[in-house]
């Protein structure tokens, strides 16, 4: 391994989470440093532009992970294809005002370009505070997205 990339290693070693990329020799890879360990991040062909932009919603695999990409006022996003809640799918969820993604079961909303939490599981009412004990507040992965020739890139580990 280069020495330069070694010593950029030692140095993010006492951090607690950091992310970088690597220099041009490694192309469209980068690694990030999460709890001690190094994880290899990489770009992965998902779909093409007019495809997602002709079903506006599409789920597919990469890496054994379902990602949902949303077409949405003329952005793409790609997001993790279940609510943290109870696991369950988010390809007919609502995309409201505030560009949070609203999971169509239980109303836990999401910011779709953050992944942060707005709502955890108000609905139905009777039953929110028990629902929502079920599982913690749980962020939404947020995967990022590249153009590249009409070809949508997400990135991944």
């Amino acid at each position: 391994m280069d020495e330069n990339i070694q010593s950029n290693l030692a140095t993010l070693q006492t951090e607690s989470f950091q992310t970088f990329s690597l220099f041009s020799s490694l192309k469209t890879d980068s690694l990030m440093f999460l709890n001690s360990r190094i994880i290899k991040m990489s770009w992965h062909y998902v779909s093409d532009l007019k495809t997602l932009q002709s079903l506006n919603r599409q789920v597919v695999s990469v890496e054994n992970q379902k990602i949902l990409l949303i077409w949405h006022e003329d952005q793409i996003y790609a997001v993790q294809s279940q609510c943290p809640h109870l696991k369950l799918p988010l390809a007919k969820a609502e995309i409201n005002q505030k560009n949070e993604i609203v999971c169509p079961f239980h109303k836990s909303a999401f910011d779709l370009c953050t992944g942060d939490v707005k709502c955890w599981s108000p609905w139905p009412a009777m039953l929110s505070g028990v629902l929502g004990k079920v599982s913690k507040p749980k962020n939404l992965n947020i995967y990022p997205v590249k153009i590249e020739d009409d070809r949508i890139m997400v990135e991944v580990a």
